[in-house]
C-alpha cells in the first residue's frame, strides 16, 4: 500500500515539476523575445544614424571643411548618448576626424591615430556603398592599450562615397 502511494505521489510531484518548468520556460522565452526585439530596434536605429553620418551631403570633403565635419560629428555625438566615438578614417585607416565622449560630454579629439591594423578597419575595406560592418563586442583600445576603466564597444563602420568613389569610412563606437 505504502509503495503504491509513494509511486502515485512521486508521479504527482513529477507532473507538478514539469508544470512549473513549463511556466518558467514560457516566461523565459517571452523575456528573451522582448530582449531580442529591443536589440533589433537598437541596431536598426544605429544603422540609420550611421547611414545619416555617411551621407554625402554631410561629409562631402569637396564642399565642407574638416572643421565643419568635426562640428557635425560633435553635434551628433552630443545628442546620442550611447555613441562613445565617431570617427572618419581615410582609405588607409588613419583618423582624419574624431569625436569622443566622456562623462556624457562630447569633444573633438585632436590626438588622431592610425587604425590600419585594427580588425574592424581590415574587415571594412571591401564594403560596398551603403553596406555596414558590425563588429563583435570587445573592449575599447586607445594607443594600443585596453582602456581603463573597461569600455565594452560594438563598432559600426560604413564607407564614405563621393561621386561613386570610396573616400573613407565613418566608424561609430557604440
Amino acid at each position: 500500500f505504502f509503495f503504491g502511494m509513494a509511486i502515485i505521489y512521486s508521479f504527482y510531484l513529477y507532473e507538478e515539476y514539469k508544470s512549473v518548468l513549463h511556466e518558467q520556460n514560457t516566461e523565459i522565452q517571452s523575456h528573451l523575445k522582448a530582449q531580442v526585439k529591443i536589440l533589433d530596434n537598437t541596431f536598426t536605429l544605429l544603422k540609420m544614424n550611421l547611414n545619416y553620418l555617411a551621407k554625402n551631403e554631410h561629409t562631402d570633403i569637396e564642399h565642407i571643411s574638416m572643421d565643419e565635419i568635426k562640428q557635425h560629428f560633435l553635434t551628433f555625438a552630443g545628442s546620442y548618448k550611447y555613441f562613445q566615438q565617431i570617427r572618419w578614417l581615410d582609405l588607409d585607416g588613419r583618423e582624419l576626424a574624431r569625436v569622443d565622449k566622456r562623462d556624457n560630454k562630447a569633444f573633438i579629439n585632436e590626438k588622431l591615430q592610425d587604425k590600419s591594423k585594427r580588425y574592424y578597419y581590415l574587415e571594412s575595406r571591401n564594403l560596398k556603398e551603403k553596406e555596414i560592418y558590425l563588429s563583435p563586442l570587445d573592449l575599447n583600445i586607445e594607443h594600443g592599450i585596453i582602456e581603463e576603466p573597461h569600455r565594452p564597444v560594438i563598432r559600426l563602420v560604413q564607407p564614405l562615397f563621393i561621386n561613386k568613389k570610396k573616400v573613407g569610412y565613418v566608424v561609430v563606437n557604440y
